[in-house]
């Protein structure tokens, strides 16, 4: 049985793409909507809750893990690799852009956007695109909890930066 995780419903999308690709597998979703959400949560919150949700999936036969959540891909990841007896996979972090390409903004939680992991891919594989970071605080919580307009507004505030940019990533899933 394979464990997926993610800090609320985000990571059903994932779960979507892991039983299209593997119709045999068997697999136990487990969204910790209880303390979502996790992307304004201090790095040792996220690293916590994700041990816990990983031990408990553990403790209940799983014998891999997806992390469906960028925010603890890039906070847990290697924790849980290091913790856990089995093969942990994240979110994959490392983009592609086409070469024309000059400017990207990165739309993540704060959480995200604070370990820089996109802004070091990009730096790495693009040295010459200037990236551009936002943090975008309740978004993914407005999103967990269908709040349309709330989400509007908050989309409405990354309108300015996404109009200076060629390309967008959005850090969440």
């Amino acid at each position: 049985m394979i464990g997926v995780i993610d800090s609320g419903v985000g990571g059903l999308s994932v779960l979507k793409e892991l039983r299209q690709a593997m119709p045999q597998a068997d697999f136990f979703y487990l969204g910790d909507t209880a303390r979502n959400p996790y992307g304004t949560r201090s790095p040792e919150e996220i690293k916590k809750y994700a041990l816990q949700l990983g031990k408990w999936l553990l403790a209940h036969g799983v014998t891999g893990l997806v992390v469906a959540c960028n925010t603890i891909t890039v906070q847990a990841l290697d924790l849980l690799r290091h913790e856990l007896p089995i093969p942990v996979i994240g979110m994959q972090t490392d983009v592609a852009l086409l070469p024309t390409e000059k400017r990207v903004a990165v739309l993540a939680t704060p959480a995200t956007i604070a370990k820089g992991t996109y802004q070091q891919s990009l730096a790495e594989r693009y040295p010459a695109v200037d990236v551009v970071t936002h943090a975008c605080p309740g978004l993914a919580s407005a999103i967990e909890h269908y709040r349309r307009e709330e989400i509007e507004q908050l989309l409405e505030e990354c309108r300015s930066l996404l109009s200076e940019c060629d390309a967008a990533i959005l850090g969440c899933t």
